[in-house]
Formats: structure tokens, sequence, C-alpha cells
């Protein structure tokens, strides 16, 4: 469950009133410029490794109360969309400020796909979200 507001602000619409915790089925710090050792990586976003016993790794990951985020830009948001897009978005982010590889942005969209499955969407539905973040999130970083 996701716990938001709709906000005022000239760059985004939503902010978290809670913290919002993902696992990640891949290793985010593959990504990263820095130490996996680190969990924290921006005041809104902290993130920790966690290899199972088969040694398969996943990441802990988290938006912190507090953290903004714009969702969908050329289509209408929904509710069921919000935790799919502050996630990407918060991805974007780490990108955007030169934090991740560009290579994680593929990843986040692939997960955007993934989550708004979940949420609901149909294959098509999610599949035409999908197919917008890849041909124009690049504008976005």
């Amino acid at each position: 469950m996701i716990s938001y507001k709709i906000i005022n602000h000239p760059e985004f619409k939503y902010e978290l009133t809670d913290d919002l915790p993902y696992i990640l089925d891949f290793n985010i710090f593959k990504y990263l410029e820095i130490s996996p050792r680190i969990s924290y990586l921006t005041d809104f976003m902290h993130a920790v490794l966690i290899e199972d016993t088969q040694g398969n790794c996943y990441t802990r990951f988290e938006l912190k109360r507090g953290f903004k985020w714009n969702g969908a830009n050329a289509i209408p948001d929904y509710a069921n969309t919000q935790k799919a897009t502050a996630l990407h978005d918060a991805l974007y982010f780490l990108i955007e400020e030169g934090t991740a590889a560009t290579d994680l942005r593929a990843v986040a969209d692939k997960r955007l796909y993934q989550d708004l499955r979940k949420a609901g969407f149909s294959w098509w539905r999610a599949g035409y979200w999908y197919l917008g973040v890849r041909m124009f999130g690049w504008k976005a970083i």
C-alpha cells in the first residue's frame, strides 16, 4: 500500500507520506557508482543488498517519507500506478544525478511494466506505458 499526497510543486505532483519499501529482483549496486556496503543513496532513498543461500542477489530498496515524484507525464495517472511510477522515477533520478549508470534505465522500464501488470493492467496497456518510456524516457535523464 502506498501513502502519498498530491502537492502543488512546479516539478512534482506527488509526495510520499510514509516510507515505501520494495524488493528488487536485481542487484542495484551493479548499476551504481558506490559500494554495495553503502545503504544510503540519498535523503529519500536507501538500498541494501540481500544475498540468499543460493547466491542470488536482490535489493531491498526503500523510498523514504518526503520523496517527491511526477508520475506519468504523457498519459493520466491512476491510483494503482503510483507505486510503480514512484519507483520508476526514483531509478531515473539516480541516473539523472549521476549516481547510476544509464544501463539502469532499461531495467527501470522493465520493472515499470512488471509493476503495472501486478497492479492489474492488461499486457497491452502495460506494454503501451513500457513503449512510451522506452521511446521517450531518455528525455527525463
